[in-house]
């Protein structure tokens, strides 16, 4: 019993040398594992927001396309991934919208399984 006791005494004063040293060297100030945001959890005011790049994709696409055509798309992320869905008028207007979305900090590919063209949003345009 006594040799498990010893181990248990040293690793935990070892823990504490260790929490006491990582504090020391912040100055007292908490410890930050991250020192600026991923660029795909940046919001549209520049906060930590977990859906931040999905947001910055739709507000884009709004300004660039127009309220009536973005409203047609749904815009999610998984990471640093856009996931579209929706509707589209045309395949020149879909490769618009990747480009558009691919040019924003934080997105590195494009899915776009779920869009479907529209031939009466084509028609009507």
């Amino acid at each position: 019993m006594g040799v498990i006791s010893q181990v248990v005494t040293s690793t935990i004063s070892a823990a504490a040398s260790c929490r006491s040293a990582a504090d020391q060297s912040t100055s007292g100030s908490p410890v930050r594992w991250f020192k600026t945001l991923p660029p795909e959890r940046i919001g549209l005011q520049g906060e930590y927001d977990y859906n931040g790049l999905a947001k910055r994709v739709y507000q884009q696409l709004h300004e660039a396309l127009g309220a009536a055509a973005a409203r047609r798309l749904k815009v999610r992320q998984r990471g640093r991934v856009i996931l579209l869905s929706g509707y589209v008028a045309s395949p020149e207007r879909l490769a618009q919208i990747e480009q558009i979305a691919l040019q924003l900090e934080g997105a590195d590919a494009i899915e776009t399984y779920a869009v479907m063209i529209d031939s009466w949003t084509a028609a009507s345009a």
